[in-house]
């Protein structure tokens, strides 16, 4: 699909600015470009909400909102957790003591990497290089444990990591469960509960400040923003993202790289 030009939201009439975390904000290498951080400052001082939306836990969306001096409410774990103004844990969406046996049972003999996360805490039975980088990701340790069914009563959301011919069986089947199943990478599969979504966590803080969609603008880069970015009034998909999420989106910034989201911001300021 080619984009054409589309012209820009005003900053005065935009209440609230979503924006995915990894591949969005951060790079690969848990970077944030300095012009994002900069111009994310900029942004908060016009009196328009920024509200991070990503697959990451509390602790770690706590981490980048410090290093962006954002306060406020966020959506994390692909929405199966809202943060309150405080930052503290306000909603939990469990995916279902059954459902996540059900998965792990299938999961398991396929040797994929699985990381179970409640809400402050995540839990693995293996330290491996997928777990070792969730950890700096996250920005804390898991809990290693023998058995991490022991922990499926608690489960917000499962992480499956391991080839995407292996993972799209797992993702039929916990479709089938009635759950939300979607690649934030090819390799990275995140389950969550059916009401638990970026879709619905940016919809939640929507009503929570009377907020309409033609005053909201989202930007992301992965399945898993799909939703939000149609919610939007507005959206941008990372020049980094695959071709179908910016199908979806009004138009398409550089990448995360380049510091794509600085730059787009750039324009809204000076679109006051």
């Amino acid at each position: 699909m080619q984009h054409t030009p589309q012209t820009l939201p005003s900053l005065r009439e935009t209440k609230l600015i979503a924006l995915d975390v990894d591949g969005t904000l951060v790079t690969r290498w848990n970077h944030i470009p300095q012009n994002v951080i900069k111009t994310l400052r900029s942004v908060a001082e016009h009196d328009v909400k920024v509200m991070l939306a990503s697959a990451r836990p509390p602790a770690s969306i706590r981490l980048v909102m410090n290093i962006l001096e954002l306060h406020g409410y966020a959506v994390s774990l692909n929405g199966a957790v809202i943060l309150d103004e405080n930052a503290d844990v306000a909603i939990k969406h469990c995916l279902g003591q059954e459902n996540v046996l059900a998965i792990l049972e299938h999961a398991k003999p396929t040797g994929v990497t699985i990381c179970l996360y409640s809400d402050e805490n995540w839990y693995s039975e293996v330290v491996n290089p997928v777990v070792e980088h969730e950890a700096i990701v996250v920005g804390k340790d898991p809990i290693i444990t023998d058995s991490i069914e022991s922990y499926a009563a608690e489960a917000a959301k499962l992480l499956l990591v391991g080839d995407h011919e292996t993972l799209v069986p797992l993702q039929t089947q916990g479709r089938a469960l009635g759950l939300s199943c979607e690649f934030s990478v090819p390799n990275f599969l995140e389950m969550t509960a059916a009401s638990a979504t970026k879709r619905q966590g940016l919809a939640s803080v929507m009503n929570t400040f009377n907020i309409t969609p033609n005053q909201v603008i989202a930007v992301g880069d992965g399945h898993n923003d799909i939703g939000m970015l149609e919610l939007a009034g507005f959206s941008a998909a990372m020049g980094n993202a695959p071709h179908d999420v910016q199908d979806k989106a009004n138009t398409v910034i550089d990448t995360v790289y380049n510091g794509g989201v600085g730059l787009f911001l750039l324009r809204l300021l000076q679109n006051v």
